[in-house]
């Protein structure tokens, strides 16, 4: 049976009232959209007075809204590998960093056909 709690959004800290089924304790991370298809984390609060909601849970995180919002990471595009010749003559594919930039909804997205220049650090690290 689902019933409606209040959710502490991970990024703003901001409340919603999210369906879940099943009965859940106060301090669980979950994931969870809405009509349009964004994927949000938050925290259960408690149990909303709203009868109706829209957000639908999707699935609980134990360890927190950072590994809710790790495991909701987005990639984009297909991965860019680089192999690059070594000293037995044969080759080495290279493991490179890709770019990452945050939504507006405080989820990862991972840019998987670019290369961030200088490392991950960044330019001279």
């Amino acid at each position: 049976m689902a019933a409606i709690y209040v959710l502490q959004l991970c990024t703003s800290g901001g409340l919603v009232d999210v369906e879940i089924d099943g009965s859940v304790l106060p301090g669980i991370s979950f994931s969870f959209s809405g009509e349009n298809g964004i994927v949000l984390c938050g925290e259960v609060l408690d149990d909303s007075e709203s009868p109706t909601s829209n957000y639908t849970g999707i699935s609980a995180y134990f360890g927190g809204c950072s590994e809710c919002m790790d495991e909701n990471t987005i990639d984009v595009n297909y991965e860019y590998t680089l192999c690059a010749p070594n000293c037995s003559g044969g080759t080495t594919e290279l493991i490179l960093p890709h770019p990452v930039w945050t939504t507006n909804y405080g989820m990862n997205v991972v840019q998987q056909n670019a290369v961030t220049l200088g490392g991950p650090d960044g330019l001279n690290n």
